[in-house]
């Protein structure tokens, strides 16, 4: 269960159990996060959600059938979740996401609405990419190019928040190191 008042540390310990030995631990940026996809995404987003919007307050006001009113409505959630909902869901995700290197494994832990703890042993890491950002933090990305094709650097997917990788972390680059090391 979430603590908001427990450390990262102490939710990854809870999350896999306190006797596993933990080299580091961090959480990805927090609050709004805009990615190089959302480039394409926010005018497509602002073109569906603009038309969409059009449609059914022209169904509504020229007192269209019932089945242009209801037609429409999916169509127009869908364009709000595009436009500011889906950065609403990733902000709360990363919220509710902490990263951890043990030392024969990496972890993944949800809490929240999306609870689970998901783990990448060392020995089955695949090639490990950095991107290095500003002031120090980047992203780790533990996949193969295939995978990050559909996973990751896909800008129309309707979740922003990458597939295994460790997202927008402080020091990324002694974090690359460690993981290198464990390999």
């Amino acid at each position: 269960m979430f603590n908001q008042f427990a450390t990262p540390e102490t939710q990854v310990q809870n999350a896999i159990g306190a006797d596993v030995p933990l080299r580091w631990v961090g959480r990805p940026a927090q609050g709004l996060l805009f990615r190089t996809g959302d480039l394409l995404m926010i005018p497509f987003s602002l073109l569906w959600g603009g038309f969409a919007i059009f449609w059914e307050s022209t169904a509504i006001s020229d007192g269209g059938p019932i089945f242009f009113r209801l037609w429409g409505i999916p169509f127009v959630l869908i364009g709000l979740y595009m436009i500011a909902g889906r950065f609403i869901v990733d902000a709360y995700l990363r919220a509710h996401t902490t990263y951890a290197i043990g030392d024969h494994a990496i972890y993944f832990v949800r809490d929240g609405l999306a609870n689970g703890v998901s783990t990448l042993a060392a020995s089955a890491l695949t090639p490990v990419q950095m991107q290095l950002g500003a002031n120090g933090r980047g992203t780790i990305i533990f996949a193969d190019s295939a995978i990050r094709f559909f996973n990751y650097s896909a800008s129309w997917r309707m979740t922003t928040a990458p597939d295994y990788a460790f997202e927008s972390i402080p020091d990324v680059q002694k974090v690359y190191e460690m993981i290198n090391s464990i390999r």
